[in-house]
Order: structure tokens, then C-alpha cells, then sequence
């Protein structure tokens, strides 16, 4: 067996599209080639925070890898991040702090690295700053914040030696065109995605 779990938020979901596929079933579309000898689980939440998946990655993730072969392969893909970016009443008010949020990564990753045979990080997308600022009444999205909490989530998978992947040159203010709402991507902007992961990453 040869599983794939997306964990991860509304991006991991896949909202923005109608119906919602973003890229993890773009990717389980291409993956799943044998009747029952591959998997892919898209176990993305909308609304996410690291805090929120530090306490159910280890309910999720274990009922789905008890029972292994020695053949089996099992790899985890996190993506957390925007909704710990968010900054609430005011722009400088992050729901979480960074420290909190370098902590948590610590945790969920080295969780993860314990129990899988593989795992993908992938950085928080930039926004547009357009449709972000404010996103809704007293809800703020912004770039700078982004690049800050990916440096982050980058330190901590170099320590881990886990593979982090950062898509923010490719998704931002610069590419309005790929949002529906300027943080979450339509169909043009999941295929991209999708691309760019299936170009780093030979599953």
C-alpha cells in the first residue's frame, strides 16, 4: 500500500472551486492507477491553525498507518499556515503568535517524521493584498506576515531535515488572477499548484 495524507486547511480542501478539488484531487486523480494499492486522503479543514492540527494529527494520522507491511510507504503533506496569519480587530493582532506557531510546527512535524516514511512541507501562499486588507470586517491578510511565518516553517523543516516547499513567488499580490477572493485559488491557480508540487516531487 501506498498512501499519500494531505492534511491541512481550506487550501488542502480545496475551496474555490465548485465542486471543491483543489490539488489533492488533482493529485488523487493521477495517483490512485491501482484498485486498492494507492490512496491519497485529503484530510484539509477549512479554517486550520497549526494549534487546531497539533491536537487531531495523531487521531487522523494513526487510524490510517496501524496496520503496515513492511512493502507499505506512507507519506504525509502539511500545509498550515494562512489562518495563523491572520491578524483579527487589528492588523498587527495574529491569531497565532509566533513563537506559538514555531512551536506547534516543531511538534506536528516531529510527529509526523516519527510515523511516516516521508514528509512534505509546503509554505503559506502570499495573498493579495487587494481583496486581503481588510479580508472580511476586521479580518487582515497580509504578505509581510506571510514571509515572516514561512521563514519559520522553513527553519524548522531544514532542522528536521524535511522537505519544504515555498510556492510564495508564484501566489501573491503580483498574480490576482489566480484567486477567487485573494487568498484562496480557482481552478487556474490549483492547476498551477498542482503543477509546481508534481514538478518538485515524483510521487
Amino acid at each position: 500500500m501506498y498512501s499519500i495524507l494531505c492534511f491541512g486547511d481550506s487550501l488542502t480542501y480545496g475551496r474555490g472551486e465548485i465542486p471543491s478539488r483543489g490539488w489533492v484531487q488533482r493529485l488523487k486523480e493521477d495517483f490512485e492507477t491501482e484498485l486498492i494499492h494507492k490512496g491519497v486522503y485529503n484530510l484539509g479543514i477549512p479554517g486550520e491553525t497549526s494549534q487546531s492540527l497539533k491536537h487531531r494529527i495523531k487521531k487522523e494520522l494513526k487510524p490510517r498507518i496501524w496496520y503496515r507491511k513492511d512493502s507499505d510507504k506512507y507519506i504525509a503533506i502539511i500545509q498550515v499556515g494562512i489562518n495563523d496569519v491572520k491578524s483579527v480587530i487589528s492588523k498587527n493582532n495574529n491569531v497565532t503568535s509566533k513563537d506559538a506557531f514555531k512551536q506547534n510546527i516543531i511538534d506536528i512535524l516531529s510527529y509526523a517524521k516519527q510515523e511516516v516514511d516521508g514528509v512534505i512541507v509546503l509554505g503559506i501562499l502570499g495573498v493579495d493584498e487587494v481583496k486581503t486588507q481588510p479580508f472580511e470586517k476586521n479580518v487582515y491578510f497580509s504578505n509581510k506576515d506571510v514571509l515572516e511565518y514561512n521563514e519559520i516553517l522553513e527553519k524548522v523543516a531544514q532542522e528536521l531535515n524535511i522537505s519544504f516547499l515555498n510556492f510564495y513567488s508564484q501566489f501573491n499580490l503580483k498574480t490576482p488572477e489566480l484567486f477567487v477572493d485573494g487568498i484562496h485559488l480557482n481552478s487556474k491557480g490549483y492547476d498551477l499548484f498542482y503543477d509546481l508540487l508534481m514538478k518538485n516531487f515524483n510521487f
